[in-house]
């Protein structure tokens, strides 16, 4: 089964974009961030939503308040415009007012390891899924060389959003928003697969 893969990471307000065919990279040379030691643990860790053509919905998945009767931050959202749902896994048309349910699940909560489902759901490429990914509980030392410096910060404006088809497949750099003074990561989705943020 393909699954969405999301792995976070900062960085100043960038847009990642390439001329020509899109940069690939080997699985082992991307470099990934890691949550911090101190984030708290996630609140809803699985949730699942109704998509449904014709109707704006979307999915939040927050972390539990780090302090009793406090703030919950977000780890991520994701939306599904009113026009995005395009084909079913088994390639079939969306008509207004058909619905289908995703699932979300963070399977691995170090490094921030999120899996969409059903596999094969694809997004119109004129409206298309919206995905959101708060990175204020990372790891701020981005190359855990033990220090936070000037480096990691140097590295931020590095980051792009990745996908990989599947398990064996390079992974192709996408076009991808970074905003560190709100510390989100912001990417238009056109389909299921797997997803990284890494440098």
């Amino acid at each position: 089964m393909r699954r969405i893969t999301v792995i976070l990471a900062g960085g100043a307000f960038v847009a990642a974009c390439t001329s020509g065919a899109a940069p690939t990279m080997p699985r082992q040379q991307l470099n990934y961030l890691r949550a911090a030691s101190t984030a708290p643990p996630l609140a809803n860790s699985v949730d699942s939503f109704w998509a449904v053509k014709g109707q704006s919905r979307r999915i939040r998945i927050y972390y539990q308040p780090a302090t009793p009767g406090g703030d919950s931050a977000q780890l991520l959202e994701f939306k599904v415009p009113q026009q995005a749902l395009l084909r079913r896994p088994d390639g079939t048309l969306f008509a207004t007012g058909d619905s289908i349910l995703i699932r979300v699940t963070v399977i691995d909560p170090v490094h921030l390891v999120v899996q969409f489902e059903p596999s094969g759901l694809t997004f119109s490429p004129s409206d298309p899924a919206q995905f959101k990914f708060e990175f204020g509980e990372t790891d701020d030392d981005i190359n855990d060389d033990g220090q936070v410096n000037a480096t990691d910060d140097s590295l931020k404006a590095m980051l792009h959003l990745w996908r990989q088809e599947t398990a064996s497949d390079p992974w192709i750099q996408l076009t991808t928003n970074v905003n560190v003074s709100t510390e989100e990561v912001e990417a238009d989705i056109l389909g299921f697969t797997n997803y990284a943020l890494a440098y």
